[in-house]
């Protein structure tokens, strides 16, 4: 018998959580059944939502958040490097072209550096003007062709990173003037720094929420927050799950399992301006 299930955040996390020996191992240990369902509710993601998304499990969040924002809303990826991250997971969602409409994506240091000025686009436009001028110059006819050849290849290849680039132009000033509704992160590194810096970014009285395999970056974090009075109702929570083996005269917890499946930091922001 065959059964056909539709890829969605559960189908999916259920076939990546058993698909290495160590089960969980692809999901950095968030477990589809109830871990993903907290992150998305504490952090209050639903139809609309503008999403600042951290995701370092190859895009399973990510998949995971523009599932419930249903086509509608924004969310905003988070990356950091010369590319945008590969999000494999990301594919097998098998998303719609309206649901692949709500994806943002932006370099997270230039967002962090205010977006300073527009140098990339410039560097490209006088690499353009600059090889407009030799092909202008050239005499002979067949080097000539050969060199329009790639430079329209180049040209197309440059077409994408500019429009990239006034994409995350917009999308940094949106975050500037009107804030994120919500900041779900899932961090295999310290969540102290990352998370301070992308708060401004999240509109006052909106949620937050770090996911981390270990307790004590978050509860440093959590002191953090609470000293500086950046945020209300911050609270450090376990994730622990058990499995129960049900056979009749022998029900009991199963004798080999992880229940550990990371712990979750979570609160609202709020803003601290001493009058």
């Amino acid at each position: 018998r065959i059964r056909i299930l539709r890829c969605n955040a559960q189908t999916i996390g259920g076939v990546l959580w058993q698909r290495t020996t160590l089960p969980g191992s692809l999901l950095a240990g968030i477990r589809y059944q109830d871990v993903l369902p907290k992150l998305l509710a504490y952090g209050n993601v639903h139809h609309g939502a503008r999403v600042l998304v951290c995701d370092t499990i190859n895009g399973y969040l990510l998949g995971s958040v523009m599932e419930r924002l249903g086509g509608c809303g924004e969310a905003i990826t988070l990356y950091v490097g010369p590319t945008s991250p590969g999000n494999t997971f990301l594919n097998y969602f098998n998303f719609s072209e309206k649901e692949k409409g709500t994806l943002r994506k932006c370099d997270m240091p230039r967002l962090l550096a205010g977006f300073p000025g527009d140098e990339h686009l410039e560097v490209i436009e006088a690499a353009e003007t600059r090889r407009r001028k030799n092909l202008a110059g050239m005499g002979d006819v067949n080097k000539k062709k050969d060199e329009e050849e790639r430079f329209q290849d180049w040209l197309v290849k440059k077409k994408k990173v500019r429009q990239e680039l006034k994409i995350q132009k917009e999308t940094f000033r949106v975050l500037r003037e009107e804030g994120a509704d919500s900041l779900v992160m899932i961090a295999k590194w310290e969540p102290q720094r990352s998370l301070l810096k992308l708060l401004p970014y999240l509109g006052s009285g909106r949620r937050f929420v770090v996911c981390s395999e270990y307790l004590e970056p978050l509860v440093r974090t959590r002191e953090i927050l609470e000293e500086q009075k950046l945020a209300i109702g911050v609270r450090v929570v376990d994730t622990w799950f058990r499995q129960y083996q049900v056979i009749p005269l022998r029900t009991h917890p199963m004798m080999r399992m992880n229940g550990a499946g990371g712990y979750l930091l979570y609160g609202t922001k709020v803003e601290n301006n001493p009058r």
